[in-house]
């Protein structure tokens, strides 16, 4: 069994960008930037002919190529920190193709409206002015546009450090 998503790699220049905003802090666990990406289905733990159904079922995936970019931050419920993307459209497309490619298998999906975004940090105990400062100094990044020509399905391994991820297998857009 592998714990298995679905997502989009970032460039060398965003991931870079991205760790320029981190500052030490005993309440702030920063993402590492070789595990930043765009998360667009989390589909657990999957057995090895399951996953073979997946990989088959996105190979079929057709979709354009776009670009897209970093525009400000944001949070969920005070636990994580995240970079905002934009056009949502796109990625949003991509998404539902990737849901509805899959639909007819045996995974059971977040029922969390998706939201494309990048996390960047982990908030432990983060008091609401350290948060809202955060924020504040945060809240004009932008990066220039990225081109999303690919995107990959991960496999997680937890542990005690944190999370690892690794590219199991790779889909292109044309």
């Amino acid at each position: 069994m592998k714990r298995l998503f679905i997502g989009i790699p970032l460039s060398n220049e965003i991931q870079e960008l991205l760790s320029d905003l981190y500052v030490p802090s005993f309440e702030i666990k920063w993402i590492p930037e070789d595990n930043m990406h765009i998360s667009l289905l989390f589909l657990g733990d999957v057995d090895r002919p399951t996953q073979i159904e997946i990989h088959q079922e996105l190979e079929k995936i057709k979709m354009k190529s776009f670009t897209m970019s970093v525009d400000g931050v944001g949070h969920f419920s005070d636990r994580i920190f995240y970079a905002k993307v934009k056009p949502l459209e796109e990625i949003n497309r991509l998404q539902l193709k990737i849901r509805n490619a899959l639909r007819n298998l045996d995974i059971t999906f977040d029922t969390r409206k998706f939201k494309a975004h990048i996390s960047l940090a982990r908030l432990k105990n983060l008091e609401e002015n350290k948060l809202i400062a955060l924020l504040k100094k945060n809240a004009q990044l932008k990066s220039t546009d990225f081109e999303v020509n690919q995107f990959f399905m991960y496999s997680s391994e937890l542990s005690p450090k944190g999370p690892t991820y690794h590219q199991e297998m790779s889909y292109k857009l044309i």
